[in-house]
């Protein structure tokens, strides 16, 4: 792309890093919804700690050219668990507990394809961003 090394991004602003996570989030909350599984929040009424962990996913799959959904995982489980929450079977906030707090292998199927549609959505949305700036 333009004047950058092979394997070289430009940085990504923040305005497309939300908009990007603005866009997968959705896609999940509408995975979870099909599925009768918590759907969450719609991004405008999602807390801001909530959507700063998903604005971080995106630029870290930017950054590091992630395509694997089991390193997004891990990168979202090891920020988690620094800031001090730990697995529980129901996500709270007030208690920082969350189900999907367990390495790849044993999260359950659906939210292993959440992962892979998180990856999916947030890799295509960030080519097309990049085609459109050549």
């Amino acid at each position: 792309m333009g004047m950058n090394k092979p394997g070289e991004r430009p940085p990504l602003s923040e305005k497309v890093a939300e908009r990007v996570a603005e866009a997968a989030h959705g896609l999940n909350r509408a995975y979870c919804f099909a599925y009768g599984m918590d759907a969450g929040s719609a991004w405008k009424n999602t807390l801001s700690p909530e959507k700063e962990s998903v604005i971080d996913g995106v630029k870290y799959i930017y950054e590091n050219d992630v395509w694997d959904p089991r390193l997004s995982h891990d990168r979202w489980m090891e920020l988690k668990l620094r800031d001090g929450w730990k697995w529980g079977e129901i996500k709270s906030w007030e208690h920082r507990t969350h189900p999907c707090l367990l390495p790849w292998h044993g999260l359950p199927r659906q939210q292993r394809i959440k992962d892979i549609l998180f990856l999916g959505v947030v890799q295509t949305l960030l080519f097309y961003h990049e085609l459109c700036n050549e």
